[in-house]
């Protein structure tokens, strides 16, 4: 008989028991976080017509926020698992940049916002993901 079933079933229940901040369960706040997929649209949000455009962007962002903000962990996405998945973090802003394509435009301003919402929420979480509890060396 194969294990799958219950190896899924204790996975289930680990995200069931695992709670954000002492609230939810880390499986109700990834279901509510997958349901704000598409973000907000405000009216003066920066789009592009080009991934290149974008993406560029998206890099001065990320090296403007971890000028500014030196000793703050988030900005180098030390938890987000790039090496795991054999990616990069031109590789994630990538994806944030896809993320925001609608109507023929990339909007950079959502991007942003939800870059920022995951790197918040990754560093706000840093006990439950690392398994040091802290940056690791």
């Amino acid at each position: 008989m194969s294990k799958v079933p219950e190896e899924v079933a204790k996975i289930q229940e680990i995200l069931h028991r695992t709670k954000v901040d002492g609230k939810k369960s880390l499986w109700a706040t990834t279901v509510e976080t997958i349901g704000m997929y598409d973000g907000k649209t405000k009216k003066d949000d920066v789009k592009v017509k080009t991934l290149e455009e974008g993406v560029h962007m998206m890099k001065r962002l990320v090296q403007t926020k971890q000028q500014e903000e030196d000793d703050d962990e988030k900005w180098k996405f030390s938890l987000t698992p790039l090496n795991d998945f054999n990616a990069t973090l031109a590789d994630l802003l990538i994806a944030f940049v896809k993320w925001s394509y609608k109507d023929d435009s990339y909007n950079i301003s959502k991007a942003c916002r939800r870059l920022e919402t995951y790197a918040t929420w990754m560093e706000d979480n840093r006990s439950i993901l690392s398994p040091c509890g802290g940056p690791c060396s």
